[in-house]
């Protein structure tokens, strides 16, 4: 399928969650009569809820071993803190891969699958 304009929201649905995360799909999935925009919203929506889920475990493993360990052994806050903050940085980077894949690939026509999504909805 080439692009069709009543596939826009479809399309830039994948890129929308780069500064809004779920709220917007989510509103997008509940408010429009499409079926390609309605499956391309509820396909970024899932995969910005897992996002916004797993990167916050990732930040909680750089910023809650601070407050347990309150300093008295540094070489486990320090290792909670590496894994943490690579883990952001390394979820950080595969969201925005997979977002730029998916906007390719619904200007395509097609719907693509998150490989990481839980599918919430």
């Amino acid at each position: 399928m080439l692009f069709d304009k009543k596939h826009t929201l479809g399309i830039i649905v994948h890129l929308i969650g780069f500064f809004f995360s779920f709220i917007c799909s989510g509103i997008i999935y509940i408010l429009s009569d499409n079926e390609f925009n309605k499956e391309n919203s509820k396909k970024s929506f899932n995969w910005q809820l897992s996002f916004f889920i797993i990167w916050n475990l990732f930040a909680s493993l750089v910023f809650f071993p601070v407050y347990i360990f309150n300093s008295s052994n540094d070489l486990i806050v320090l290792t909670f803190i590496l894994l943490g903050g690579g883990g952001m940085i390394l979820f950080g980077l595969i969201s925005i891969i997979f977002c730029v894949l998916a906007t390719i690939k619904s200007y395509g026509g097609e719907r693509w699958d998150y490989p990481l999504a839980y599918g919430f909805i």
